[in-house]
């Protein structure tokens, strides 16, 4: 009875863990040979990638992520992990889930687990038949393959802008999607398949939720050789507290935030244009908007050398209409400029003079019907020449 009772609550424990994974990285689509259940011939992962949740791992943990991660990419449906210890158990298998999103069709999705001899059997419930599973796979590291070609030359700085432009301007966010896995509690139900979570979604079938796109941005980002795990919390929007997830990467030794879904937003009029707000900010920046779940494996994040306003230009600590002049004159050309400032009250100061004391108008170029927006910090001012 005793035994029973504790399987009831271990898989309880488990249903709840899939719906706060923590995640971390490196992407790589291996070759592997086939895995029997007497014999596992491990594949090594190339330790010179990033893992936030392989590196906590214990040498006995270690083995039974290369286990689990050599039967995930042989297509096996059913994992056996040489453990008795089903926290250990769950720990590796949500380490490999979370560093690997290239393995779309286990993400968010129900388990069962349980124990066989001196070994712990984890099933999860996949909704695709395994020869799906292998054409989308394939799908998706063509277009992988595809986008890393197009970026091969550039730095890395440009290939983390280059996806983040990439994802904004092929997906499109799924709000049907995004209110089922809310009302679900995060985690899929058995038979149920829904693509916006993952990165196939995000990338092969161009919808997806914040999970789709922080997926998709991981993988690619990984595959480039820059470090990128996906970090789980809330957003604080105008209509209150929602589940959100984004992503944390690192460019040159130095950890930022970089949160694509909400730099691909739907304005009133339908029409969807690339922003830029949520690109390689630190923690003082993302703690205005975003918290973070509890237990999240993260890395401090203090730089700002490569925020998107700080690298171009566009961020100002005051404001002074002789200093923001050739910004702006510089994107009268390209239909709008976007510009920073340090407080609401140096950013309340530029829409004052601009606007209100028809300053912007002094400027050559400017057209007597322009748009304009602030953001929900009240520190970015967004112009648009019509």
């Amino acid at each position: 009875m005793k035994a029973l009772k504790r399987l009831i609550i271990f898989l309880i424990v488990v249903a709840l863990a899939l719906a706060f994974l923590k995640y971390a990285i490196p992407v790589v689509f291996p070759k592997v040979e086939s895995v029997s259940e007497e014999t596992v011939t491990l594949n090594k992962t190339d330790e010179s990638l990033f893992t936030l949740n392989r590196e906590r791992l214990s040498d006995d943990e270690l083995l039974l992520y290369e286990s689990l991660l050599s039967r995930i990419a042989s297509f096996e449906t059913e994992f056996k992990l040489d453990t008795k210890d089903s926290k250990q158990a769950m720990k590796v298998y949500d380490a490999v889930i979370a560093d690997h999103p290239e393995y779309y069709w286990l993400s968010y999705v129900s388990i069962s687990a349980y124990q066989k001899g001196s070994s712990i059997i984890i099933s999860p419930y996949i909704s695709e038949d395994m020869d799906s599973v292998k054409a989308n796979y394939a799908k998706l590291k063509a277009l992988s393959d595809e986008l890393l070609s197009e970026t091969e030359s550039m730095s890395n700085y440009e290939k983390a802008l280059y996806f983040h432009n990439y994802l904004i301007d092929n997906t499109s966010y799924d709000s049907s999607s995004a209110y089922d896995v809310t009302a679900g509690g995060g985690v899929l139900e058995r038979g149920q398949y829904m693509p916006s979570v993952n990165a196939y979604g995000a990338l092969c079938l161009n919808k997806a939720i914040c999970s789709g796109y922080a997926c998709a941005y991981q993988m690619l980002l990984n595959m480039s050789g820059i470090p990128c795990s996906r970090v789980k919390g809330t957003g604080f929007e105008n209509s209150g507290a929602v589940g959100h997830e984004w992503n944390i990467l690192c460019l040159d030794g130095e950890w930022y935030y970089t949160d694509v879904t909400w730099d691909d937003p739907v304005a009133d009029d339908g029409s969807e244009g690339h922003e830029y707000d949520y690109f390689c900010i630190n923690d003082a920046e993302l703690n205005k908007t975003h918290s973070i779940n509890e237990g999240e494996l993260i890395k401090p994040c203090s730089a700002t050398g490569y925020n998107y306003f700080v690298y171009n230009g566009l961020y100002f600590e005051s404001y002074s209409f002789e200093s923001v002049r050739p910004v702006i004159e510089n994107g009268i050309s390209g239909g709008a400029v976007r510009l920073k400032f340090s407080s609401k009250e140096e950013a309340d100061k530029a829409l004052s003079d601009l606007i209100d004391n028809y300053k912007l108008w002094e400027i050559d170029g400017v057209s007597e019907s322009v748009s304009y927006g602030v953001d929900s910090t009240g520190e970015r001012l967004a112009i648009f020449f019509k």
